[in-house]
């Protein structure tokens, strides 16, 4: 997990979040979430990986926002989708596995990418592909964001 672009941020003892990775998809700022064991269902989630998660979610979408908006005055995000997943497909067969996108759409795709939508936007042209200097200079922001808060 460690060899994807930005590398991986623990957010407390239980989750853990990295930049999705998804070559043809991705567009700087979506991130993925995940448990640290291995969770298939929610009703699989201990309770104090449950209490972690509403504070940990809060957080990270609080230093998703400050320090994309920061470096991107121009074209801030507005909203973070959070949409929960259970499977893998970046892999030849799927993988089960319980996960979080946490998804920003910034005031430049309002009325033309919205909703799920928002996962089309680099196939209508919406969203440069991401380099990975760009990701791993925004996680890094995102560590240090964390650490702050």
């Amino acid at each position: 997990m460690n060899d994807v672009d930005g590398g991986v941020i623990s957010l407390g003892l239980h989750w853990m979040v990295n930049h999705y990775s998804n070559n043809e998809e991705r567009f700087l700022g979506w991130l993925v979430v995940q448990p640290i064991q291995h969770r298939m269902l929610m009703s699989e989630m201990t309770i104090n990986e449950s209490k972690e998660f509403g504070i940990m979610v809060q957080r990270l979408e609080n230093a998703l926002v400050t320090t994309y908006n920061a470096s991107h005055a121009d074209d801030k995000i507005e909203i973070v989708y959070l949409v929960r997943l259970g499977e893998s497909t970046l892999v030849e067969r799927a993988e089960w596995h319980l996960h979080w996108h946490l998804v920003p759409r910034t005031s430049s795709l309002k009325g033309k990418c919205e909703g799920w939508d928002i996962v089309k936007s680099r196939e209508r042209g919406l969203r440069p592909a991401p380099s990975r200097l760009e990701i791993e200079e925004q996680m890094n922001l995102l560590r240090h964001a964390l650490k702050s808060s």
